[in-house]
Order: structure tokens, then sequence, then C-alpha cells
């Protein structure tokens, strides 16, 4: 893969993971920074050439009948062969197609910060705070509070004594981690609250419900389990 393209998906999935958390100045700046060296109209163009290429080849194949297993082999053939003759690499073609994306995530954040996002929440939006190791985001809707954060450095869940030990200490009794693929999911328990964690290489989820809001006791909550999961 070359150097543009992976950083062209390392961007997309920037933009996704600052808007879950609804830092959508952060994700106008992964746009912009991927496309600042990039030639726009050029490489849309090309993926809007292949694209209507494709097209026509798929078009082709049914008028000719061709059997359903001989289409994908025999549409890559030619599609090579096409993309030769007009002068488009492999590569233009996929950047082209990952620029157009990352043009139309630029629409979106711009429809909904016109339209929807300060509009969502019933109070101010949502401040980001940040250290060397992460950034989150506390999202209050009484008495369930949500906090999102991104990682800079990949998650680890430690070993469980380590994790009750550190839990305890705030008041907390977590029940053992549940792992599934990439995802662990922790449930954090007292008399006044139920914590869900949910822990990904690069983000984290953080849900607390409470019997007795207290934005200050969430806090804390958060900077502990983020503390200990980087």
């Amino acid at each position: 893969m070359s150097e543009n393209t992976s950083k062209l998906i390392k961007a997309i999935n920037i933009v996704h993971d600052n808007f879950w958390m609804t830092d959508v100045e952060g994700a106008y700046k992964a746009i912009n920074l991927a496309l600042e060296d990039v030639d726009i109209q050029d490489l849309i163009s090309k993926a809007s050439m292949v694209k209507d290429i494709r097209k026509e080849l798929r078009l082709e194949a049914k008028e000719k009948g061709m059997e359903k297993g001989l289409v994908r082999v025999w549409e890559s053939c030619r599609l090579s062969e096409e993309l030769e003759k007009n002068r488009i690499k492999n590569t233009e073609a996929i950047q082209g197609v990952l620029t157009i994306h990352l043009t139309n995530l630029q629409k979106a954040l711009d429809f909904y910060r016109q339209k929807t996002l300060d509009k969502f929440y019933d109070q101010e939006k949502p401040a980001i705070k940040s250290t060397n190791t992460y950034k989150y985001t506390l999202i209050s809707k009484t008495p369930r509070y949500e906090i999102r954060a991104i990682t800079n450095i990949s998650t680890e869940v430690p070993e469980f004594d380590e994790v009750r030990e550190s839990l305890n200490r705030i008041g907390l009794d977590p029940a053992q981690p549940l792992k599934t693929g990439n995802t662990t999911v922790l449930r954090l328990y007292s008399q006044n609250e139920y914590v869900e964690v949910t822990v990904q290489p690069s983000t984290v989820l953080i849900v607390i419900n409470m019997k007795e809001p207290e934005e200050g006791r969430v806090e804390k909550i958060a900077k502990e389990l983020l503390e200990l999961l980087t």
C-alpha cells in the first residue's frame, strides 16, 4: 500500500472517531491535512472514469450472456487493459475513491455543524478535554453520563486484580471483563452507580448511570478508568 493511500485511509478513520466524540474541528483538521498535498479534482476525475468503465464492462458482460463465475475474472482483465489505455494507475483509482469519501465526509460535517450538532444537546456543546495519551468529552443526560474518548496509544485492560484494586479505591466493584475480538466490556457497580465501559484499541466509551447525579464524581471515575486503560 502506498504512503498516500495509507494517509487517506488513516484520515477517514480519524474523522469518524473525532465526529463520534463531537470534535468537529478535529475532524475538519484531519480532512484538511490529508488533502493538502492531493490533486483533488484529478483523483476524483480518475475515480469517476474508472466507475464509468466498470459500469460499461458489466453491461457488456450482461449483453454477452457471460456466466457469473467468469464475469469477475473477465472484468478484472478488461479493467486493467482500460486503465492502462487511459493511463490511470491502480493507486490513483483507489486514492480517488478515498478522496471522494473524504470530500463527502466534509459535506456531512458542514451539514451537521449547521443544522444538527448545535441543536442536539440540551446543554452547551460538550468541551473536549485532553492529556498526552487521550482526549475525551463528557455528554450529560442526567442521570446518565457518557464519556467518549480517543487514545493516542493502544488501550490495554490490565490483569483483573489490578483493575479491581484501582477501582476499589474510588468505591467501584468490577465484574470479570468480557472480551469479544478486539472489544472488552467492563461492568462496575456501587450503591449509587452502574458503569459500563467498552474498550477498543483506540477508543473508550464509558456510560455511567447514577441514582444521585454528581458531575464531579463522573469526572473522577472517567479519569481513573482512562488512566488505568492507557
